[in-house]
């Protein structure tokens, strides 16, 4: 963009100075997308529409936040959960990020395409809704608070 001087990183390569970005960039090739990152901790916490699955750190930081599956009534351990886009990522809002995702089990996940619907108020806050229309209310684990972004 040519606002600095600043260098770039080139995934999979490395550094490289402002002015080879700026060449690259302007390749009739060149692919642009937005990765946010924590400022302190430096871990992707959103991919945008750009990418359906969350890198390794994206998942360990949804996985400590919430350290269960985000049903209601279920106590299956975050690690052996699905990684799931609360709002589906083929749905123009859905996005692979630290505040729209959460670890659901089989079931949990399945049960979304059955008439349940899920939406997070909060990082880590779940409200489920039945096709019967009662709601349950899955709040944040409160013994491992989400970090304070």
């Amino acid at each position: 963009m040519g606002l600095d001087d600043n260098p770039a990183i080139l995934s999979g390569y490395g550094p490289m100075t402002a002015q080879r970005a700026r060449e690259l960039a302007g390749d009739e090739n060149s692919e642009w997308y937005r990765i946010l990152t924590d400022p302190v901790s430096g871990v992707v916490i959103d991919h945008g529409r750009t990418r359906y699955r969350p890198t390794k750190a994206l998942r360990d930081l949804v996985n400590a936040r919430d350290q269960r599956c985000c049903g209601p009534a279920c106590n299956r351990p975050a690690a052996t959960c699905e990684f799931d886009h609360t709002i589906p990522f083929r749905d123009p809002a859905g996005k692979t990020a630290y505040d729209s995702a959460g670890p659901a089990c089989k079931f949990h996940n399945d049960i979304k395409e059955h008439g349940w619907t899920v939406t997070q108020p909060t990082p880590g806050h779940f409200l489920w809704t039945s096709p019967t229309g009662r709601t349950y209310d899955v709040t944040p684990n409160d013994e491992y608070p989400p970090p304070p972004f």
